[in-house]
């Protein structure tokens, strides 16, 4: 309540799903017009199953992707970073934002077999995803040395950044509710999807697991899709400088 900020971003998580004992905490940041930014996790799909807290329906989980570039700079290619946390929740029950069109995931295998189209009836991880394979992620100088990392530890502030400067914009706060009927009901025109690539491979030591294949639309691999500046563009057909009945405020 003292510094008052509009987003949160937390980089932490326990490798496996469990009940959201931190749903009052986060249910406060929604009252008070926060939205927080969740990493997905660096470890795949590994267990099939999402990692806590990002698994909680009052956060937004941010996966990751790798991205090749032209010569010139320029986006070539864009795919499932192979760490991208995923899965679906055995603890959260689905929210209505992921209901209406409904989900579906599809598994794989590191050997690229891929399972059946299956429906997702509980929490679904993760919602966006942004650049976070550490050999095409960020560059960054660490005691005046120049330096390149990634991970979901990346794209969650990345992310929280992007939207602390869209509620900037628009002279407001962006409410959670919103963002996710945004991005979950109008995807295509607010994000630029990723379909191809699986999250089979745990960064953390496990080597190669099962996992997710991307897909068009949602999948538990980059979720809805990666935020793009054609989205940054676009924002503002569903997410206007002022709501009616919301009021919002400056952050």
């Amino acid at each position: 309540t003292v510094n008052n900020p509009s987003v949160l971003t937390v980089s932490w998580g326990y490798a496996g799903d469990m009940s959201d004992y931190l749903a009052p905490a986060f249910q406060a940041c929604i009252a008070k017009g926060i939205l927080i930014f969740f990493s997905s996790g660096d470890d795949g799909g590994f267990n099939l199953e999402a990692e806590y807290p990002a698994s909680s329906r009052y956060v937004i989980a941010a996966g990751g992707t790798s991205i090749f570039l032209n010569p010139n700079n320029t986006l070539n290619a864009e795919t499932v970073w192979s760490g991208s946390g995923g899965g679906v929740s055995n603890y959260s029950s689905i929210p209505n934002w992921q209901t209406s069109p409904p989900l579906y995931y599809t598994t794989a295998t590191p050997s690229g077999t891929l399972g059946s189209p299956t429906l997702v009836t509980m929490r679904g991880v993760p919602d966006i995803s942004a650049p976070a394979d550490p050999y095409t992620g960020f560059k960054f100088y660490v005691n005046g040395v120049l330096d390149q990392n990634g991970g979901t530890s990346a794209s969650a502030p990345f992310l929280a950044g992007v939207f602390a400067r869209m509620n900037s914009i628009l002279g407001r706060r962006i409410q959670f509710g919103e963002l996710m009927t945004a991005l979950y009901g109008h995807a295509n025109t607010v994000a630029t999807d990723v379909t191809t690539g699986t999250n089979t491979y745990s960064w953390h030591g496990y080597g190669s697991v099962n996992g997710y294949t991307a897909t068009a639309g949602w999948d538990a691999a980059t979720g809805c899709a990666r935020w793009s500046r054609r989205a940054t563009r676009g924002h503002r057909r569903y997410l206007p400088r002022r709501t009616r009945g919301r009021g919002g405020r400056t952050p």
